[in-house]
């Protein structure tokens, strides 16, 4: 048995749905041979899409700026598996912008003692 109880640690937004704005739905592709109208529609679509795109970016930078982030702790068997696991939980959230702070942490093993 380690000394040490080993976790990984992180935080993460706290927004309620109301908080959260809705992020853009990418336009549909047009079909391969789609004219040149719906060629036309489809780029439209993309730019009004890259618009909505930076509007959703701006309000979820302020959203997340008054979040409150909640502090979240995965416990492990060892040292080795908690290592393992930060390493995932980092690729993973990679530019998820909801989860920040990813660390090792560690505490002195509990020891229970009968007191009666």
């Amino acid at each position: 048995m380690d000394a040490l109880d080993w976790a990984t640690q992180w935080e993460v937004a706290d927004l309620s749905a109301d908080q959260m704005p809705a992020e853009p739905i990418p336009p549909p592709q047009p079909y391969v041979d789609a004219d040149e109208e719906a060629g036309a529609a489809y780029v439209e679509s993309l730019a009004l899409y890259e618009d909505a795109k930076r509007s959703y970016q701006h309000a979820l930078d302020t959203a997340l700026q008054a979040a409150q982030w909640i502090t979240v702790r995965h416990p492990a068997n060892d040292e080795a598996e908690a290592r393992r696991t930060l390493a995932e939980l980092r690729a993973v959230n990679a530019g998820n912008r909801l989860a920040r702070n990813f660390v090792l942490v560690s505490a002195p093993a509990r020891v229970w003692t009968v007191t009666e």
